[in-house]
């Protein structure tokens, strides 16, 4: 409640296996620009984050499901400042960043390609947890706090983070919510 999707670049609604239509990404140019229903930044102000969605990545590339940003600017090795979740060679990477140099250790474990899977990332003050199909599977501590990193007017993506020209996801999205609070695990 109270956010908005726009799709950027065309994008396709298929067939969830009988239970609805699922977004079905190309991995080039289509993406999902979240925002509250006045345009303004959905993130700006939250200590603590969930982001839930299934997806099904059509390749081993990286896929990204989630984006968020102090804004539009691109992404440098060792300066990143964003959070993001992304499935990379069959890894689920939550990454928390606001670096000046070394990157910290981020939450991750392994899912499938070419399979369903429920995603839940908790982003707290202090750590983030991720949980695949209700099952928490890792927990990273963090000293980046997510009003530090997102700062004033941030930007949210669904299917694509800004490094260089762009990083998008490929293949398939649905059942998606982000709440501006942190799930337990019974709540998960």
């Amino acid at each position: 409640n109270g956010g908005e999707a726009e799709a950027k670049g065309t994008y396709t609604l298929v067939d969830h296996e009988g239970n609805g239509k699922a977004l079905k990404l190309n991995g080039t140019d289509q993406f999902l620009t979240v925002t509250k229903e006045d345009g303004s930044s959905l993130l700006t102000g939250m200590d603590e984050v969930e982001v839930s969605f299934q997806m099904n990545p059509s390749t081993s590339a990286t896929n990204w499901g989630f984006f968020a940003a102090p804004n539009e600017d691109e992404q440098n090795f060792g300066t990143e400042v964003y959070l993001g979740a992304l499935n990379n060679n069959g890894t689920l990477l939550a990454e928390r960043y606001k670096n000046t140099g070394a990157r910290p250790t981020n939450a991750s474990t392994t899912v499938g390609t070419n399979d369903w899977h429920y995603v839940t990332i908790v982003y707290t003050e202090t750590d983030t947890t991720i949980y695949i199909d209700g099952v928490q599977k890792a927990k990273q501590n963090s000293e980046y706090g997510l009003i530090d990193i997102l700062g004033n007017s941030s930007i949210l993506y669904i299917g694509k983070a800004n490094w260089k020209t762009g990083e998008y996801y490929k293949g398939l999205i649905d059942n998606y919510t982000i709440a501006g609070y942190a799930m337990t695990a019974d709540q998960v």
